[in-house]
């Protein structure tokens, strides 16, 4: 909390230089009942716009709130972070990023800034506050997954996983059980979270070894918790007896808190393996995260990853993917080892970290944002940089540049989750989307 305190303390000193009555929180808001007494509070009073400090990554419901309750014009201020290797402190771009998609999905506009106190300037946020110099690209809907037709039904069939639900205020990791079997031909098979760790407690001390042993390269295994190390491990016995027995391709995964909570170990290093041989596990129970994964798996024949795209630095043109740790072992850059490390926020293993290998890469997602099914290709290259941050991450030159990618990912309210595969895919990515009758954004 330390620095997005220091944060909130740099942005209220540039607001305090503006000639405007400030209403604000004398604290920063922490939990939904802190928010609603200050909703209740603004809803009593007159005021002329509303300017939310994404000081950290929050899910989207109470800013949906905000959005609902009261007409006047939302501004959200998100702020870069400091690439130093260590941990994601802020992912206040990433806040940003999933409260946009949603207020999309409501039809709500807002206006947005994305800069550090430093180099904003007090024309830029009245022109913000204000609505001034908006702009929004143009795009041709095709349709809602829910009345998006096409004759030419997939015929590739896939099973998807799904163990738990998305966490509240998640929009981006909705998903439409009918429509995805009407369109993409691919079923959702439900289990609870219960199911998976009763499962991974039937594994044997003898099946656990052989993953152990399996990964005794990595580096740092014994300066991790051992016991914790070992429901971690069982976890990815659990997730290959459930994806055999079910005859499942992927799995959306409720990966938090009750992994940690409730179980007592992390499930991300199991989805790295679980990544590697070809079985995309996508976090946070994202289903189209998973079926995006599948096919771009499919049209590229290797392992994919899922990332939030974190930190968006327009003066050295880049942008920074990252994950907790789940990476598969394959997009190692061969510079570093591949460390055992716990969660940042939770503390408990099994996480990998090492930063993305060099080389040309691909995002691709099928988006549902602005209530719209299509398909977002983004082009780039992971470059020969260190460790942004801890987990497993990649700095990304963009072929069309950092403002481009972040205006149109903003704009165009797309989700926070993007797959990334290595190589430059536009032919066989523009038939897959053309076999669906879907347009593709090109960013």
């Amino acid at each position: 909390m330390a620095l997005a305190e220091q944060v909130c303390s740099q942005k209220m000193e540039v607001l305090k230089q503006l000639n405007l009555e400030l209403i604000n929180p004398h604290e920063i808001l922490l939990d939904e009942d802190d928010a609603q007494d200050f909703i209740q509070y603004l809803s009593e009073i007159e005021f002329d716009a509303i300017l939310i400090l994404q000081l950290t990554f929050r899910d989207a419901e109470t800013i949906c709130k905000i959005g609902s309750v009261f007409e006047q014009p939302i501004t959200i201020w998100a702020t870069n972070e400091p690439r130093d290797g260590d941990r994601l402190r802020l992912n206040s771009f990433c806040g940003l990023n999933l409260a946009s998609h949603a207020l999309g999905l409501r039809n709500r506009d807002f206006n947005w800034i994305y800069k550090n106190p430093s180099t904003t300037t007090s024309d830029g946020l009245i022109s913000a506050l204000s609505g001034i110099d908006r702009k929004r690209r143009e795009f041709q809907p095709t349709g809602s997954l829910e009345n998006h037709t096409w004759e030419n039904k997939s015929k590739e069939a896939f099973k998807i996983g799904l163990l738990g639900q998305h966490p509240p205020g998640f929009d981006t990791c909705k998903y439409n059980d009918q429509s995805l079997e009407n369109i993409f031909n691919t079923q959702i098979t439900q289990f609870t979270l219960d199911e998976l760790f009763k499962s991974a407690e039937t594994s044997t001390d003898e099946e656990v070894n052989q993953i152990r042993d399996s990964i005794s390269h990595v580096a740092g295994l014994d300066g991790v918790d051992q016991k914790e190390l070992k429901k971690s491990l069982k976890l990815k016995l659990a997730l290959e007896n459930l994806q055999k027995k079910q005859s499942l391709d992927a799995f959306a995964i409720r990966c938090w808190p009750e992994t940690f909570t409730k179980y007592g170990a992390a499930v991300c290093g199991p989805v790295s393996l679980m990544g590697e041989k070809k079985v995309p596990c996508a976090c946070e129970a994202d289903v189209m995260g998973a079926l995006s994964q599948l096919y771009l798996q499919k049209i590229t024949h290797e392992p994919t990853f899922l990332v939030d795209l974190v930190d968006m630095d327009i003066l050295d043109d880049t942008g920074v993917v990252w994950h907790c740790g789940q990476a598969p072992f394959s997009m190692r850059s061969p510079s570093y080892d591949i460390e055992a490390t716990v969660h940042t926020n939770r503390k408990k293993p099994l996480l990998f970290q090492f930063p993305l290998k060099k080389g040309d890469i691909t995002l691709f997602r099928i988006t549902q944002s602005l209530g719209s099914l299509r398909i977002v290709r983004i082009n780039g290259e992971v470059l020969d940089k260190p460790m942004a941050y801890t987990g497993t991450s990649g700095v990304i030159k963009f072929d069309k540049g950092v403002e481009n990618v972040l205006e149109g990912l903003i704009e165009e309210r797309i989700e926070h989750h993007l797959v990334l595969a290595y190589g430059k895919h536009d032919r066989e990515i523009s038939k897959f989307a053309s076999e669906f009758g879907l347009s593709v954004l090109e960013l």
